[in-house]
């Protein structure tokens, strides 16, 4: 399954492709009715000035959009940001349009669909990361780094030396051996993505946490598919860490 990259803006025919949070199709459509957007204040008190052009707008909007599955017909809040920016049209030429980029939802969207097997420890932050990419992609890169931490729980990777000192992410996946091998140049990219988070404002982007769920989804999916090891065993271990929290 590809991820879904619900970053993506629109435009005025508010045609979008945001996955259900309920039933996880391509199906929720925006309610037209419900759809408000406002210029913000800078912009409405720029518009007289000689120097002010269209594209140095900015604007926020609301709106609810609905599952078009008869059979779902889940609700969703949106808001986010707008802006106008110079198009061009082989039909109509040069002309200005209006586009508007999501920034948060309620409930929240899932970017991929995660197993229904995967841990509840492991579910939580992923999720969260969900809720906050589009954002803070700083403090999503952090909830994945999170995650990783616990699917190397999950699979046995000691988290502790012999001297009870916590063993760095980076030396954890070091050590991944035998089957699980492949996943260690993968999640060493999450974990630089991480500190990057961690360290900086503003380095980390949208662009960065989609291909870090990328990776994430790849994982998760393959972890928790069976094949590796038995779901019940990955469980225990986690429930044996975080079970008492």
């Amino acid at each position: 399954m590809a991820v879904h990259k619900i970053s993506e803006q629109f435009h005025g025919s508010l045609s979008v492709d945001w996955p259900c949070p309920i039933c996880h199709q391509k199906t929720l459509q925006i309610i037209k009715d419900s759809f408000i957007t406002k210029e913000s204040a800078e912009t409405r008190g720029c518009w007289s000035e000689d120097w002010f052009e269209p594209e140095m707008s900015k604007s926020v909007f609301v709106c609810m959009a609905e599952c078009a599955r008869p059979q779902c017909k889940e609700v969703v809040a949106c808001s986010g940001i707008g802006g106008t920016d110079r198009y061009w049209d082989d039909d109509i030429g040069d002309h200005l349009e209006n586009w508007y980029r999501p920034m948060s939802f309620s409930p929240v969207l899932h970017p991929f669909l995660i197993p229904e097997q995967c841990a509840e420890e492991i579910r939580k932050p992923l999720t969260a990361s969900f809720s906050v990419y589009l954002s803070q992609p700083g403090s999503a890169a952090n909830l994945i780094r999170i995650t990783v931490e616990r699917m190397l729980t999950a699979i046995g990777v000691p988290e502790l030396n012999d001297k009870n000192n916590r063993i760095m992410l980076h030396h954890r996946l070091e050590s991944l051996e035998g089957q699980y091998a492949p996943y260690k140049d993968t999640l060493m990219a999450i974990k630089f993505l991480g500190n990057a988070g961690s360290h900086t404002y503003d380095e980390v982007n949208i662009d960065d946490i989609e291909a870090a769920f990328g990776i994430m989804e790849y994982v998760v999916n393959d972890l928790f598919s069976g094949k590796k090891e038995s779901i019940d065993i990955l469980s225990k271990r986690l429930h044996g860490k975080f079970g008492k929290q």
